[in-house]
């Protein structure tokens, strides 16, 4: 704040956007919370028309979204009242709680030297560490989500947000917190992601060998962000169950096999822990056994399937197969430092039984 060119105005966003005759290089709005009381003025068409006319022929607009704060009708809204207001817009996101739409008048074009000469200056990478670790030009395009034709396919027809129908006023309030908001935004984003690279690779002149090398980066990256969702999606499943409503929670497994790739082996192997003692509960043994026999023969060694099925059946507080798997994987190799580690973790809890046997 003690540098000369920077000046500081407290006011209000919207009229000093309308006010003030000048225009810029970039805006970027961090505003109030979309579930806040009358935040709906920095997020309706209005506001994002008055933006944009404050732009430099090719300046860019970034809004920051919540991702796991919103349902996905609402994420929708405010992308497709965003790309009302602005001809392009692409969407990325900087880690899994946190979107960024930008917005500009001519079509994205990511000057490649001139991405590198700001990474490596100082001030710049002070800033963008905590989510550029290292700050390199393939971690920056990584987070590259969606390019303008994705977007407009992901959010068309929803009605938009406007002053006088501020919609997400009363709509963000109600799905605040809600662990479903993450797994399903990204069940819809997912049918998108098959053009997002080559829309980014448009954007950024570069050799064909440069392209491969950053496609494989990318799509490894990819592979991290939907571990990280499935994670989550785990999370909300395993909620369904606690709360008993294990035909939801059913039903999520299901959706869960059908978007991620079975080298999520961890998140998948919890899902299919998952819908076995489901169907136990049920009453499917049958059933529940095929599940359980899918579990261990998905990973790529037995006793990984089995380490990773008992810190499933754990999560669930399902002591004794918990005890079971870890007890098997000792038969097969007596040396096992995880599987002994947390028998006597159940052990000092009182939660062992010498009742069960392998």
């Amino acid at each position: 704040m003690d540098r000369p060119e920077v000046s500081i105005n407290i006011t209000d966003a919207r009229h000093y956007i309308r006010n003030k005759k000048r225009y810029y290089d970039c805006i970027t709005t961090d505003p109030i919370h979309p579930a806040d009381a009358h935040s709906n003025n920095l997020y309706s068409l209005e506001f994002y028309q008055m933006t944009n006319q404050a732009l430099k022929p090719d300046g860019i607009m970034c809004q920051w979204l919540p991702s796991a704060d919103l349902a996905p009708l609402e994420i929708k809204r405010i992308i497709s009242t965003f790309k009302a207001a602005f001809p392009f817009v692409s969407l990325w996101m900087p880690n899994l709680s946190d979107l960024a739409l930008i917005g500009s008048n001519e079509a994205l074009n990511i000057d490649l030297a001139l991405l590198q000469q700001r990474l490596s200056d100082p001030t710049t990478v002070a800033g963008v560490s905590r989510h550029l670790n290292p700050p390199t030009v393939e971690n920056f395009l990584a987070l590259f989500l969606m390019g303008d034709k994705a977007v407009g396919a992901f959010a068309r027809d929803i009605p938009l947000n406007t002053d006088d129908k501020p919609f997400l006023e009363y709509e963000a309030p109600k799905n605040l917190w809600n662990m479903a908001n993450l797994p399903n935004l990204f069940y819809e984003v997912a049918g998108y992601w098959s053009d997002s690279f080559d829309e980014l690779w448009q954007a950024v002149p570069m050799t064909p060998a440069g392209k491969d090398s950053l496609q494989a980066y990318y799509e490894k990256n990819r592979a991290g962000q939907l571990e990280m969702v499935a994670e989550s999606a785990g999370m909300w499943c395993r909620h369904l169950e606690e709360t008993g409503d294990l035909n939801a929670a059913f039903v999520q497994y299901e959706r869960m096999f059908s978007l991620f790739p079975e080298t999520l082996n961890p998140a998948l192997l919890d899902a299919a822990i998952g819908m076995s003692v489901i169907q136990v509960k049920l009453g499917n043994p049958d059933l529940s056994r095929d599940y359980y026999q899918t579990a261990i023969t998905m990973a790529p060694e037995e006793i990984l399937g089995r380490n990773l099925a008992a810190q499933a059946f754990l999560a669930r507080g399902l002591y004794a197969d918990a005890q079971r798997e870890w007890q098997e994987v000792l038969k097969i190799d007596p040396r096992n430092k995880e599987a002994a580690y947390f028998l006597r973790q159940l052990k000092s809890q009182g939660l062992f039984s010498e009742r069960v046997v392998p």
